[in-house]
């Protein structure tokens, strides 16, 4: 009789530890969940501001080249000081407005950039709506050295499309600091806002209007 009572009495706590563990684990897990939903909701936050931020920038621009300048240093302070190139469209080419990084200093410049893409892989890639990889642009008719490549971290942030082409945000840096993923989201969340200044600048809806006062950096297809 009393065996059988300590019998109950040990699958009765059994039961109570096994249910105890699987509280434990729902907790765990439930933890790990408001944790990551928190980093998720401070990470979209972050981006919100830092987009609310880019477009006041803008505003205050009144010429395209000062719009540029503007837009390449809140992308910079962003994303950790990339080097950063803006491609835009022309009816015959396209122009670059390039401002180096202070931080992390590399040797391309717009001869490589002339090199590397003709007006097409401009166009090809700005149409992809989406952000570019090295691997990417490379299908899409970046000629650049593989060797080069490897020494760094290089993506394109396309100027939306919203049925017709503008151009790109070319970022790179050194590939031992990597562009991270949600530097490049947050640059492109950005990026249907620099579209619309950049077509107010120019005065026209039109991406290939041959008015731009970046002429002495445009470079014709071959």
């Amino acid at each position: 009789m009393e065996a059988r009572r300590n019998q109950r009495a040990l699958s009765a706590i059994r039961a109570l530890r096994q249910k105890q563990a699987r509280q434990h684990q729902q907790i765990g897990i439930l933890c790990k969940d408001m944790v990551g939903a928190h980093g998720q909701f401070a990470q979209k936050l972050s981006r919100l501001t830092f987009v609310a931020g880019f477009y006041e920038t803008l505003l205050g621009c009144g010429d395209l080249q000062t719009l540029l300048d503007s837009a390449a240093m809140a992308i910079q302070a962003r994303a950790g000081d990339p080097n950063t190139a803006i491609f835009i469209l022309e009816k015959q080419g396209f122009d670059i407005h390039l401002v180096a990084s202070q931080k992390d200093k590399t040797n391309l410049s717009r001869e490589h950039f002339q090199q590397w893409f003709t007006s097409q892989a401009v166009k090809n890639i700005a149409m992809t709506g989406q952000v570019c990889s090295a691997e990417r642009m490379l299908t899409l008719g970046m000629q650049a050295s593989p060797a080069l490549l490897k020494q760094i971290s290089v993506a394109a942030v396309p100027l939306g499309i919203l049925g017709r082409a503008v151009g790109f945000i070319l970022l790179w840096r050194s590939a031992q600091r990597p562009l991270l993923r949600e530097e490049l989201e947050s640059i492109a969340a950005a990026a249907s806002g620099l579209r619309a200044a950049i077509l107010a600048c120019r005065g026209a809806a039109d991406p290939n209007s041959p008015a731009s006062p970046l002429t002495a950096n445009k470079l014709t297809a071959p």
